[in-house]
Formats: structure tokens, sequence, C-alpha cells
């Protein structure tokens, strides 16, 4: 059990953790210099003591970490929920735009032309039955206009 810190392959520091019966590699973006390692080993120390007293949350130290998925807390599962096409679309359009890197003038195009074309054409399509020829089963004009020949396997 417990935290120590390794130099990889490409000259970088990595924290190598054992916890839980679990072992995983952390990489940083520290170059292995004297004073980058030192500052690493603290961190070390800090976390083989969480380690040892039962009190180390991995989320905290490593978000997006290597082990994150199996830490992080279960989703609605999709079994028998539905979701269609439009109702993807207005959770996505009302999601806070602060969290995507594009532009506002990019957010409100992309959403005009899904709300235009994308919705009346595939919107009562559910997500899970998705598939390139929705669109041109459901509006070939559309299909057209919308996708390109060779994603749609037209010629």
């Amino acid at each position: 059990m417990g935290c120590f810190v390794r130099t990889n392959r490409h000259g970088y520091l990595a924290f190598r953790l054992r916890f839980e019966g679990l072992e995983s590699h952390e990489g940083t973006k520290l170059k292995a210099t004297p004073e980058n390692r030192r500052k690493a080993e603290a961190r070390a120390r800090v976390i083989d003591q969480e380690i040892q007293d039962g009190a180390f949350d991995y989320l905290r130290w490593f978000p997006m970490g290597n082990l994150a998925a199996r830490f992080l807390p279960e989703r609605e599962s999709a079994v028998g929920r539905i979701v269609t096409v439009r109702r993807f679309f207005q959770v996505w359009s009302a999601a806070d735009g602060s969290r995507r890197a594009v532009t506002a003038k990019w957010q409100r195009n992309r959403e005009s032309y899904i709300r235009a074309h994308v919705v009346p054409a595939v919107g009562s399509v559910r997500l899970d039955e998705l598939t390139p020829n929705c669109a041109t089963r459901s509006s070939p004009a559309t299909a057209r206009r919308t996708l390109a020949s060779s994603s749609t396997g037209a010629s």
C-alpha cells in the first residue's frame, strides 16, 4: 500500500499508487527535475498517509485519473429510458454554454441548424436506434443537404 514517485520513460514524474487492492500509475506534467521531484514527493507523502489512514479520496487527487471511472457515482441506467434525438437536443442546447470550448456564435449556428434540419428529419428517432441512414429514410432532401455522400453510403 502507498504512493511513491517515479520517472516515466518520457522523463516526466508520475505517482505510483497501491490502495484498496488496486494499482495505478498517474502521470503528471512535471519534468523530472530535482525541484519538481521534491514537490511531487511531498504530495506523495500526503497521499501515502491518507492511504494508510483509510482517508484517501482518489477523485480529489486525480479527478481525471486512470481509475476515475471506477470511483464516479453510477449514472442512471439507460435501460427502460427512451431518449430521442429531439430530447437529446433539448438537453444539449439548454446546457451551460460556459462549459463548451466554442464561441457563442458557433453555438447559435449549430443550434439553429439542428433545430431547422436535424430535428424535423430524425427528432423522433431513439438515440440507440440512430444510424447514418436515418436521415436518408426520413427525408432524402435533408440528407442531401446535411450529409456528405460518403457518410450515407450514397454514390
